[in-house]
């Protein structure tokens, strides 16, 4: 849980001001303080502006049993802050405009908050597979809509779970929703989607995240699928095949730790066993790892964006194998 912790000032000595020494507490009770009650964050504070009083060379009496203390100067009370006090913050932010997508059990997760529900309030989570986002990814291609097309593809297809208001869940739902808000790149909710920046990003994002490991996923499947029937096979035909899968555990480790962009991932995943067309290229052509991915990339480039595609593999990195 979040307070904010405030107090009184009570001036002992008005011909002097803390505040001239950069010793006022402002900046620190605006923040918010993680604690487990009130009086922990009561504590929390009073330890830190004990900390910064004594730092400025100043001496401090603490009292937390009344929740005061006393600023000292060579004997002399100067001033005394009390009546601590500490108010936990549920809405710490306007959760009517926050819209937010975060990773969870290998799926996306939308999050937000719907005012207008029957209940008087709910917290929405959205649930998107990675493949619904490959879908959105792939359909979505009128570049005047496209954003708009990708979100309202999600909307469809997501399945969506809903927390009413006067629910024992719903306060940990908010919760929720503030404390993933500042963390997560998200879009607000009422914003002109064609037009905003924040979903554009978002969109990219969740894109090449998802068929990043759609990709990996794929080809590290099918390299399953090749040991196992590897090992059905004689023992001097393992022997004889054995370099083809160390060729293709290469190849699996470079498609994953390879920074593409979403061109050459929709590319890459045109192949339905994009781990055997690699390696296919690379036995046919003798190519370096670098080339493999440029020549399995071209090859299902739609022909629309073949100079888009060439020029992105211009900067795939030379690897060695």
């Amino acid at each position: 849980m979040k307070y904010k912790v405030t107090n009184n000032v009570e001036m002992l000595n008005e011909e002097f001001n803390l505040e001239e020494y950069n010793m006022t507490n402002d900046d620190y009770v605006n923040d918010y303080i993680d604690a487990e009650s009130e009086e922990e964050a009561i504590r929390t504070a009073m330890d830190y502006l004990s900390e910064q009083i004594q730092n400025n060379g100043f001496d401090v009496d603490v009292n937390k049993e009344e929740k005061e203390m006393t600023v000292y100067k060579d004997d002399e009370p100067l001033e005394k802050w009390n009546n601590f006090r500490a108010e936990e913050q549920v809405r710490d932010i306007d959760i009517e405009n926050v819209d937010i997508f975060f990773v969870q059990n290998d799926e996306f997760v939308e999050m937000y908050y719907n005012p207008d529900a029957t209940a008087g309030g709910q917290v929405v989570y959205n649930t998107i597979p990675y493949e619904l986002v490959h879908q959105a990814t792939e359909q979505a291609t009128n570049q005047e809509s496209v954003v708009k097309d990708f979100f309202e593809h999600l909307d469809t297809g997501c399945k969506q779970y809903l927390i009413d208001k006067g629910t024992p869940e719903f306060e940990d739902a908010c919760k929720e929703l503030i404390e993933r808000a500042g963390n997560v790149q998200g879009r607000t909710e009422n914003a002109n989607i064609g037009l905003n920046g924040r979903w554009t990003a978002t969109m990219e994002k969740m894109q090449k995240y998802a068929l990043s490991q759609i990709l990996f996923d794929r080809a590290d499947a099918e390299q399953q699928t090749y040991i196992h029937d590897l090992k059905e096979k004689a023992p001097d035909v393992i022997i004889d095949l054995s370099y083809r899968k160390a060729m293709r555990d290469e190849l699996l480790c470079t498609l994953k730790e390879t920074d593409f962009s979403v061109n050459q991932l929709k590319n890459l995943l045109k192949h339905e066993y994009p781990l055997e067309a690699c390696y296919n290229e690379w036995i046919k052509n003798d190519l370096s790892l670098n080339e493999v991915l440029k020549s399995s990339i071209q090859n299902c480039a739609d022909n629309k964006f073949q100079e888009e595609v060439q020029q992105e593999n211009d900067t795939i990195e030379d690897m060695e194998m």
